[in-house]
């Protein structure tokens, strides 16, 4: 990447429509699943008011297992689109191919992380502080916060 940041206006559109594909990614993945695990409490607890809204009251015709699986389903895909947006954006201001290879290992970095935490504090009966800190690190690999402090941070890198 250049010093001096050179930016087309083919290139800035690409840009909003990233900003705009962040947008409803963060949207529609607060809804499904905030609106799924509304659900599964529902189904689990026996509770007589699902809470889930009317815009994706489709959920409620899922049993419990479905609805685990359609979770896990979500979190790879929404953590796939994250990055594919992260990479997206790195190549429209031209960083160096390495930069997009280390940012996809710090994504997997995470999620291995996420997964190793998760199961191995299981292990030690300890699945609820283990559950905790995997949602946090894939939380954050489904959100646009690596791609707030990697493009800086490389773009610092880059200035040295």
């Amino acid at each position: 990447m250049n010093n001096k940041l050179n930016i087309s206006k083919w290139q800035w559109l690409q840009l909003g429509l990233v900003v705009v594909v962040l947008g409803i990614l963060g949207f529609t993945r607060q809804l499904l699943l905030v609106n799924i695990n509304n659900q599964l409490s529902f189904l689990y607890y026996h509770k007589e008011i699902s809470y889930v809204v009317d815009s994706v009251s489709f959920i409620k015709e899922y049993d419990y297992a479905t609805l685990m699986w359609a979770k896990w389903f979500l979190t790879i895909a929404y953590t796939l689109l994250y990055l594919i947006s992260t990479l997206w954006v790195m190549r429209v201001l031209s960083f160096r191919k390495d930069y997009l290879k280390l940012t996809t290992l710090l994504f997997g970095g995470v999620v291995v992380l996420s997964a190793l935490l998760y199961g191995g504090l299981s292990l030690f009966g300890e699945s609820y502080i283990g559950y905790r800190l995997a949602r946090f690190g894939m939380g954050l690999v489904q959100s646009p916060i690596p791609l707030m402090v990697l493009v800086p941070a490389m773009m610092l890198f880059e200035r040295k």
